[in-house]
Order: structure tokens, then C-alpha cells, then sequence
């Protein structure tokens, strides 16, 4: 596959996403499965993974948990 933004190769590799809920949540997501772009390092969600995170954000939003860390593979 090929980066939009600068034609570079994408592999897959894996990033940390950290999300923050009404400015007192803080949820850290890491293990993320991302496509990053091996000449300018811009990462890539797959559709796939886009929808997983958003419902992994959702059910997270619900639990108000004060501050924590997911690992993505065992919580998605």
C-alpha cells in the first residue's frame, strides 16, 4: 500500500492511542494494529480498526473510568 500524503510504502506496525472524556477521563489504548508509512511515519487506521476503537471508545465512555490503559487486542 501506498501513503497518500507522500507515496512512501505503509507496513504494518502498531501505535498508542490515548483519549480524553469531558476534560477529567483519560483512557490509553496500546497495542493498536495502525499502517505507518515508512517515509514520513504517518499512521493508518484500517476501516476495520477505526470502527473497533470507536466502539471500544463508547463502552469506555460508559464505565467513567477516572484513568486506565487498554491493551486493544483484549479489549476490542
Amino acid at each position: 500500500m501506498i501513503c497518500p500524503l507522500c507515496k512512501g510504502n505503509l507496513n504494518k506496525g502498531k501505535t498508542t492511542l490515548t483519549i480524553e472524556f469531558e476534560h477529567e477521563n483519560i483512557i490509553t489504548i496500546y497495542n493498536i494494529p495502525v499502517l505507518i508509512c515508512s517515509q514520513c511515519g504517518e499512521e493508518y487506521f484500517t476501516p476495520q480498526i477505526s470502527e473497533e476503537i470507536e466502539k471500544l471508545k463508547n463502552d469506555l465512555k460508559k464505565l467513567k473510568i477516572k484513568m486506565g490503559f487498554v491493551k486493544f487486542n483484549e479489549a476490542a
